[in-house]
């Protein structure tokens, strides 16, 4: 990519341009697209100089890896996409960042029969690690916890997807009135 838009600028020019004006300022200004002003920003990596300029290389890493995407774009006030970008920039891989796998969405006390299912209270002995979990919105987040492991763990049956063929009705749960069913897992 030339100078295009910015052609006769210098480029402290066109750094201090980009730090100071939003995208959407620009693409108006200079009668092009924002994703073109968000691709200047890249070349010239503006990113780094607005939201990460305090930071050495060193420590920007270590907290790039010891804080959740959603945790940093809240406090850097930035898209989790960004966080990501500086996370592919320097090599960073983080193997997990949602609370899917946690033991908790495989346990028959999961629905309203353990301290957390029931009223969001750390079950007393587990291994968990908190984390935050983004909501709709940007600003939506919740607070929660990866189990590991946990004494009240039961791992749940594995039950057939309802179909009209089943005989066997769905009751909802007696605690909380939800109906819950899960697709079986083929277990070997």
């Amino acid at each position: 990519m030339k100078n295009g838009i910015f052609t006769g600028m210098t480029e402290q020019e066109i750094i201090s341009i980009l730090e100071t004006q939003t995208p959407k300022e620009l693409a108006k200004i200079y009668k092009c697209s924002e994703h073109t002003i968000c691709n200047y920003k890249c070349k010239y990596d503006v990113r780094k100089k607005t939201i990460f300029s305090e930071f050495t290389d060193d420590e920007l890493i270590k907290i790039l890896s010891d804080n959740s995407a959603i945790e940093l774009a809240i406090k850097y006030n930035c898209t989790k996409d960004i966080i990501y970008y500086y996370r592919k920039k320097y090599g960073i891989v983080i193997a997990r960042e949602s609370t899917a796998d946690s033991l908790c969405w495989k346990c028959q006390n999961s629905c309203c029969r353990c301290s957390w299912s029931k009223s969001f209270k750390p079950v007393q002995g587990w291994t968990a690690t908190p984390t935050v979990i983004q909501g709709k919105l940007k600003t939506d987040i919740i607070h929660s916890y990866f189990v590991t492991d946990c004494p009240l763990f039961k791992r749940d049956k594995p039950r057939r997807k309802k179909s009209e063929y089943d005989d066997e009705p769905y009751e909802p749960c007696k605690k909380c009135k939800l109906n819950i069913s899960f697709e079986s897992e083929e277990t070997t």
